[in-house]
């Protein structure tokens, strides 16, 4: 259980490293702020790794080089969670120049006013840069960008996501299959099932997830 914010980091902010999560499962983080979890991405990279009972709360982003010229990869990763009460603008990677491939974010938008909008990809001038992109969910859209899709679309649930595009994840589209694998035709990160997002609210700000 972890929340982020604007935290200040011993690298002074900026991600350089690479995190390779070796198909492990990362559960229950709360972002809260603009910071990212980890900083801000300036050449560093984040791969193979799934984190689910994702909480995107009150404008934040959970990666992000945002309002800075500098480079970021996030690959093999999934996110599963929801995006609660804000006050204005949640997105769950925001930047410039941050190049993004064989992702699934499944995300559901709860709790928020008809003024809040949450987005799988903030973009700025420069926008992210991807490839074997899936949003699952119920979210604003997909980008800030009114009309900037990544060659995918937002669909409503998994089994619908499945039905075009589970196909399509196989190695040779760049997917890593000792993350990724298939279980009596379901989709598995590691340990963890890609199913939709369920959550039960237990006020105004508060949601509960499995």
């Amino acid at each position: 259980n972890h929340t982020t914010g604007p935290a200040t980091y011993p690298w002074g902010g900026m991600w350089q490293g690479t995190f390779n999560g070796l198909g492990h499962v990362v559960a229950n983080l709360r972002t809260n702020g603009q910071g990212g979890i980890f900083g801000t991405f300036a050449g560093g990279t984040v791969e193979n790794v799934a984190f689910v009972g994702v909480e995107h709360y009150n404008d934040s982003y959970m990666f992000t080089n945002y309002g800075r010229n500098t480079m970021g990869y996030i690959k093999n990763v999934y996110i599963e969670g929801v995006a609660t009460r804000g006050t204005g603008y949640t997105a769950v990677i925001r930047g410039n120049n941050i190049t993004v491939s064989n992702l699934i974010v499944n995300v559901n938008r709860t709790n928020l006013s008809d003024t809040n909008v949450a987005y799988a990809f903030g973009t700025e001038l420069g926008g992210n840069h991807g490839s074997n992109l899936y949003v699952i969910g119920n979210l604003t859209r997909i980008s800030e960008k009114d009309g900037r899709n990544f060659n995918t679309q937002l669909y409503a649930t998994v089994a619908a996501w499945a039905t075009d595009n589970a196909a399509n994840i196989t190695s040779a589209n760049g997917w890593n299959m000792d993350c990724w694998k298939f279980i009596d035709g379901d989709l598995y990160f590691g340990v963890k099932k890609v199913e939709d997002v369920t959550y039960t609210s237990v006020g105004a700000d508060t949601v509960v997830l499995p």
